[in-house]
C-alpha cells in the first residue's frame, strides 16, 4: 500500500470509501479538497477534520520529491489542495488560521 494512502487512512477513517477508491495522491486531494469546502458548510464548522487536512497537506510537504508528477506528495499537494484555496471564498477567508 503507498505510503500516502496508509497515512490517509489513519488520518481519516471517516473517508475510508473515499480514500479506497483514490487512484492516486491527485485524485486523493480532489475528494479533501471537497471534504474540506463541506466542512465549512455545516455549522459550527467542522474545525477538526479542516485541521486534519491542512495537517496532511504539512505531512505531505515533508514527503521526499520522486521527480514523478504522479507520486511526487509536495508538488500533488500543492497543486491539488493549496492552489485550490482561493477558488472557494470560505477557504480562502480562513486561510489564516490555517497557514
Amino acid at each position: 500500500m503507498e505510503t500516502w494512502r496508509r497515512e490517509a487512512l489513519q488520518r481519516f477513517p471517516e473517508l475510508i470509501s473515499q480514500i479506497n477508491q483514490s487512484s492516486g495522491i491527485s485524485d486523493l486531494w480532489d475528494y479533501l479538497y471537497s471534504a474540506c469546502e463541506d466542512a465549512y458548510e455545516i455549522n459550527p464548522i467542522d474545525d477538526n477534520l479542516i485541521g486534519r487536512i491542512y495537517d496532511y497537506a504539512a505531512w505531505s510537504f515533508s514527503q521526499p520529491e520522486t521527480g514523478n508528477i504522479e507520486t511526487d506528495l509536495p508538488n500533488a499537494t500543492a497543486v491539488g489542495f493549496i492552489e485550490s484555496l482561493p477558488l472557494s471564498r470560505d477557504l480562502f477567508a480562513d486561510l489564516y488560521r490555517w497557514l
